[in-house]
């Protein structure tokens, strides 16, 4: 891949785990297995990703989900970020769902004293659901210990977000 898709790729990562970064939600797509990045439409409020969803990302068999940012882990310790209270058009009040929590886990990609640019990265196989936020916030900590272990000079981020919508995207 080259460098410049991979450098935009860190800096949507950043973005989203940037705790000054007034955007709340953000679409995630379930199968997209070939995309190193399958989030799209980060936005202030979630009428901007239902009233142009359709003619921005590309359907395919996958499941859309809207979630909204929660909380942020960095550094050992949670920064909650704060509720938008964002409410939907009427019209798009389906699909909605039971509330669940996704943890998406990034980390530097080289070591901190690398010359080369030093930018993020997300391992799809860290995406996972989770029923609470205190489930999220366990798993992601014992994660991250976890992977800390085994890559010590790599720094770890986590976003947990809450889910708002699932849509089948066909």
């Amino acid at each position: 891949m080259e460098e410049k898709a991979l450098m935009e790729i860190s800096e949507q990562i950043e973005e989203l785990i940037d705790q000054k970064n007034e955007n709340s939600y953000f679409v995630y797509l379930t199968n997209r297995e070939k995309l190193l990045l399958p989030i799209f439409m980060f936005r202030k409020e979630i009428n901007q990703i239902l009233n142009h969803m359709n003619e921005e990302i590309e359907m395919g068999f996958t499941n859309l989900w809207i979630l909204e940012r929660t909380a942020i882990y960095r550094d050992n310790q949670w920064l909650l970020l704060p509720e938008n209270n964002d409410k939907a058009d009427c019209s798009f009040d389906y699909g909605q769902k039971e509330d669940q929590y996704c943890t998406f886990i990034f980390h530097n990609f080289n070591k901190p004293s690398d010359i080369v640019m030093n930018r993020k990265s997300m391992d799809r196989n860290e995406t996972k659901v989770h029923g609470s936020f205190k489930e999220a916030q366990d798993y992601v900590e014992k994660r991250i210990d976890y992977l800390k272990s085994v890559h010590d000079y790599r720094a770890y981020y986590a976003l947990c977000a809450k889910q708002r919508y699932d849509f089948m995207w066909h």
